[in-house]
């Protein structure tokens, strides 16, 4: 990751996900220094404080090349949430700053499996440990260096509306669908009401995915549909075959439970049974934990539940409109990368060749935008370019695209398995397009829809590195809604 630069005509501008207690903000908890020989010295300037942002205008312009930094002070804890305001910076509710949402990661080797003949999926995993939700975290220091001039228009871009109006990364909606069904495995749905609740998707009908999303709607401002790409189990064919090496047919037992199948958002209303008679296999002589594996199913009949297949973003990043026009592309925008948080989302999992299931909660999930590549070194080291061009109504319509990184640090927490998975850093890409328009006020809005899909495979395997379940999951085309508002330029 490069060294930002920020031209020498610029503030620093750090926003927040809630309001901040403003008193808790102040030059020994907010402070920008500059690389002096071996050391580095404060930095002389002004703190603008508002309530989910604050501003750094130096006294004097940054020294083009010079080396910086601005350090946000916490509590030095994921765990604890017990800070002295006095000392950290802390949001309105007195909690600290939350620092280090991705937590604490690990590479750890995988163990022996239990037996030879039981296929090994990969030979590292990520060992994540969490933040707590209400903790804080380490002090956290970006660099930066001093850069030229820019008379390029800056954009201060933040997603408005967004649903998730307390921060607390869960979309505060009632869930009842599903009241009254039976699972063998206890609960059959997350029960959830709330006396205000926050808004859902909109009521316009989207029939692009009917087999996975019967019934389905489109995205209100700022969400993500995500869809389950095997909702019912595996019908014709042994299960997750593409992944195992059925050469040695034993390889598909994981120890205990595995995850079938999965749907978002419900669960299952009933099962229907099939039995073929016929064997996959049946080793000779049967291992002693094993037995034959035959094609019979409990297949999972979903229940529907169009709302509830979205999880919701929030986040913000700056932009710089350039005066740089290239035919055919129209006028460069200049993105600097930025994170989209998106909030916990429930699915239920249906355990392999039962009629059982088990809540599944996501928890917290963080897209990261990637820089781009400089064709000369290979390296991610250049910001994200965008065109603005006419758009088919005779509008502006920008369009970009963007490499990001999903995170899920706390989906182990909400797996009723044991089991590590591997949504870190996992890469996706969308192409994003939408119309920029400018409000009475002088704000520019800018709306981004996904005009590709992509899938996530979720994988999980135990800590010896053999699989406990695979399932895809879709984030269709348009089935994810940005919209940015920038300050008034006015």
């Amino acid at each position: 990751m490069p060294i930002p630069e920020l031209p020498e005509n610029r503030s620093i501008s750090v926003r927040f996900s809630k309001p901040m207690d403003l008193d808790s903000i102040k030059s020994d908890t907010f402070f920008v220094e500059k690389r002096e020989g071996g050391s580095y010295t404060k930095v002389d300037g002004q703190i603008e404080k508002m309530p989910k942002r604050i501003d750094f205008v130096p006294t004097e312009p940054w020294d083009v090349g010079g080396v910086y930094r601005y350090t946000l002070k916490s509590n030095g804890s994921m765990t604890s949430s017990v800070v002295d305001c006095g000392l950290s910076i802390c949001s309105e509710e007195g909690l600290p700053l939350q620092t280090q949402p991705l937590g604490e990661k690990n590479v750890q080797p995988t163990g022996p499996v239990f037996a030879d003949y039981v296929y090994k999926a990969r030979e590292f995993y990520v060992d994540t440990i969490p933040s707590s939700p209400d903790a804080g975290g380490p002090d956290m220091t970006i660099y930066f260096k001093g850069g030229e001039r820019s008379d390029d228009v800056l954009q201060s871009l933040v997603m408005a509306p967004y649903a998730d109006v307390n921060g607390n990364m869960v979309s505060d909606r009632d869930a009842t669908v599903g009241e009254g069904a039976v699972n063998a495995a206890g609960s059959a749905y997350l029960s959830r009401r709330y006396e205000v609740e926050e808004y859902g998707p909109t009521n316009v009908s989207d029939d692009s995915y009917p087999d996975l999303d019967p019934g389905g709607v489109k995205p209100a401002p700022n969400s993500a549909k995500i869809l389950s790409a095997n909702v019912r189990g595996y019908v014709e064919s042994p299960p997750q075959e593409e992944f195992f090496d059925l050469s040695n047919p034993a390889a598909i037992f994981a120890p205990g439970a595995s995850i079938e199948s999965l749907n978002v958002g419900c669960a299952y209303e009933g099962f229907i049974f099939k039995d073929s008679g016929e064997a996959w296999y049946q080793p000779t002589p049967p291992p002693p934990t094993m037995y034959p594996f035959f094609k019979a199913y409990n297949y999972g009949i979903p229940l529907d539940c169009p709302d509830d297949k979205f999880t919701y973003l929030m986040g913000g990043l700056n932009a710089s409109v350039t005066d740089e026009f290239v035919a055919g592309k129209g006028l460069k925008v200049i993105v600097h990368p930025g994170q989209i948080l998106a909030s916990s989302f429930d699915s239920f999992a249906k355990v392999f060749g039962t009629t059982s299931y088990q809540p599944v909660v996501s928890g917290l999930q963080i897209m990261r935008m990637r820089y781009e590549e400089n064709p000369e070194t290979g390296l991610r080291t250049e910001p994200i370019i965008g065109w603005i061009s006419e758009g088919a109504d005779g509008g502006p319509t920008l369009n970009v695209d963007v490499d990001l990184y999903v995170d899920a640090p706390r989906i182990e927490e909400g797996i009723p398995l044991i089991g590590k998975d591997n949504l870190q850093s996992y890469p996706i890409s969308f192409s994003l397009s939408g119309p920029v328009t400018f409000l009475d006020d002088g704000r520019m809005m800018v709306e981004q829809f996904n005009t590709n899909s992509q899938t996530i495979d979720l994988v999980i395997t135990t800590t010896s590195g053999q699989y406990v379940a695979i399932t895809p999951l879709l984030l269709p085309e348009k089935g994810t809604r940005i919209q940015y508002i920038s300050d008034s330029i006015k």
